[in-house]
Formats: structure tokens, C-alpha cells, sequence
């Protein structure tokens, strides 16, 4: 039976196809609950199903962004996992699909200087690649948005900085 989901701290999955009926089947449903409330869910499709990545609000120490495979029938493809360490990590990140690899960028500080921190992670959940980029002269407030160029060899990462100055940057990801 489908776990009952708990307002706040659950995110429920279910399919839905046109030739169904005009009604979701809940008995089709996947349920994640967390012991906090979901503050941001990123969703990053790709050619075989999708990641879904997220982060709870577990203050004052920030927890970790999770992340799992979903089947493209909605069920989970793996194991919930977290993908950062526990604190120091902001609720602003983003994901986004590079050659079936999950590859998501948050907001820190290295030594007081604000970067955006880019880690790849492989389908198998293996941490491949990490990058970090000072925007000291380009700060974020907000907005942080990242996706894979379709030729899945570049990401582009955009984000809007103070007195609404947006910036976007082009990172090549080819071996």
C-alpha cells in the first residue's frame, strides 16, 4: 500500500497519461517523507527517467541535498542519497541532466568569498567532477538556474545578482 503522505515534509510521485482516466491513480504512487519540511525540489529529466534533488529545512544547521533516480514510470531508481554534506549549504542550488549525469551547482562561501559550488554526479551515484567558481564580482541573489546544453558537452549557469543584474556563464564539461 501507498504510505499516507504528511503535509510539508512528503513529496508524492504518480504517473499520469492522457489515455488514463482524467483522475491520478494514487495506488501508482511513490511517497518520500522527511522528518522536516521540503524547502526546494529541483527536478533534472533525462533520456531514461529523471533526478529528483532536494533539501529540507533542517535549521540552524542547513542538511543535505539529496538526490535520487526516478524510472519513468515514477517509481525510484535507486537510493535516496545525500549528494552535500550536512551544513554550509544554502536551499539555493540547482540541477540539471549532462549525459544522463546529475550535475548540480549551490551558493557558498570559501574563505569568506561567495562561489557557486558545480558537482557532477554519475547515475551509479559516483562523485565524478567538482568545480568551484568565485562570483565575487558577480554575486547571486537569488535565482540560481542551471542547464545542459543540447549537445550535453556544456552547461549554462544563470543567475540574477544585485539591483538586477543577471549573469550567465558557460561552462564546457567535454572530457
Amino acid at each position: 500500500s501507498t504510505p499516507i503522505p504528511q503535509p510539508g515534509t512528503s513529496l508524492v510521485m504518480m504517473r499520469y497519461e492522457p489515455s488514463m482516466s482524467q483522475e491520478l491513480d494514487s495506488s501508482i504512487a511513490t511517497v518520500i517523507t522527511q522528518p522536516e519540511p521540503i524547502v526546494h525540489i529541483e527536478l533534472a529529466a533525462t533520456p531514461t527517467g529523471s533526478w529528483l534533488v532536494f533539501q529540507t529545512d533542517g535549521a540552524p544547521v542547513a542538511p543535505p541535498i539529496m538526490a535520487v533516480r526516478v524510472a519513468p514510470d515514477g517509481q525510484l531508481a535507486g537510493n535516496l542519497a545525500p549528494v552535500t554534506p550536512e551544513g554550509g549549504v544554502s536551499s539555493e542550488f540547482a540541477a540539471a541532466n549532462l549525459d544522463e549525469a546529475l550535475v548540480f551547482a549551490h551558493v557558498g562561501l570559501d574563505d569568506g568569498v561567495p562561489v557557486i559550488h558545480v558537482q557532477r554526479v554519475e547515475p551509479d551515484g559516483r562523485l565524478s567532477a567538482t568545480a568551484t567558481i568565485d562570483i565575487s564580482m558577480m554575486p547571486t541573489q537569488g535565482s540560481l538556474r542551471l542547464l545542459g546544453t543540447p549537445d550535453q558537452r556544456s552547461l549554462i549557469a544563470a543567475w540574477e545578482g544585485p539591483e538586477g543584474v543577471s549573469t550567465m556563464l558557460k561552462l564546457d564539461c567535454a572530457p
